[in-house]
């Protein structure tokens, strides 16, 4: 009696030895998967944000760019030179953000806007983005917000020269119609580009955005499936050796 109950101890011993084996197995397995998936999703999860503080960045930028035309626009028209300054000093400040925004696409770093709000005691808030690393296409983008802002400067000293002159009335030219028709026409094709280019960066980056929130799902996804079916493996296997050993 005894000898059989120990012939039939060691298959049920090895039985256990070999359940807790391949459950540790795929425990071990589990653990793994999920380091390499969490890792993958950290780093998609790295360059959303990334597309996202770029694509806030960018939004600022074309508003910016359409407020540099709205005050070169009203350097035309200022009928006194408190509009001229006002005009001057909107440019003026449109051009440093958008500077410094194209640097900050360029190198990283930090950045920070500052909006006017005039709420609850509040005169503005400050809004900081952060960039750790940056890509090759915003240098490109970069160099060519710079060429543009470059190009304004020069032609907001010639602007401001011809209001300064409609002003005074030295200049006759200058106060006749057609100069002035002249002028503006000037402006638009610049601002048009200008603009163009501005909003094709914005929607590219909201594209890639897009893109990258959608692969960051679809891996999210992925991963749930598949630590399902290892659930669903391991339940199984544990199920069948545990049958196995009462069976012996």
């Amino acid at each position: 009696m005894l000898r059989r109950f120990s012939l039939l101890k060691e298959p049920i011993i090895a039985h256990v030895v070999a359940l807790l084996v391949l459950a540790i197995g795929c425990l071990t397995g589990l653990f793994w998967y999920s380091r390499i998936t969490d890792h993958r999703l950290s780093a998609l999860a790295t360059i959303r944000d990334q597309y996202r503080t770029i694509c806030d960045v960018s939004l600022i930028i074309t508003k910016n760019v359409g407020r540099l035309q709205v005050g070169f626009q009203n350097i035309l028209l200022a009928a006194s030179y408190g509009e001229l300054n006002h005009a001057v000093d909107l440019i003026n400040e449109s051009m440093e953000t958008v500077r410094r925004a194209s640097h900050f696409l360029e190198q990283g770093g930090r950045f920070v806007e500052t909006y006017k709000v005039n709420f609850d005691g509040l005169d503005q808030v400050e809004h900081e983005f952060k960039l750790e690393t940056t890509l090759p296409d915003l240098r490109i983008a970069s160099m060519e917000l710079r060429t543009s802002l470059s190009l304004l400067e020069r032609m907001q000293e010639e602007y401001r020269i011809f209001a300064i002159a409609r002003l005074d009335g030295f200049d006759e030219a200058a106060s006749r119609p057609s100069q002035l028709m002249l002028m503006h026409k000037k402006l638009a094709p610049f601002f048009t580009r200008f603009q163009e280019h501005a909003n094709r960066f914005y929607v590219q980056s909201m594209n890639n955005l897009t893109a990258t929130e959608a692969l960051l799902g679809q891996q999210k996804s992925s991963q749930d499936r598949m630590v399902l079916a290892i659930f669903a493996a391991i339940f199984l296997a544990l199920l069948l050796s545990g049958t196995l050993i009462v069976r012996s």
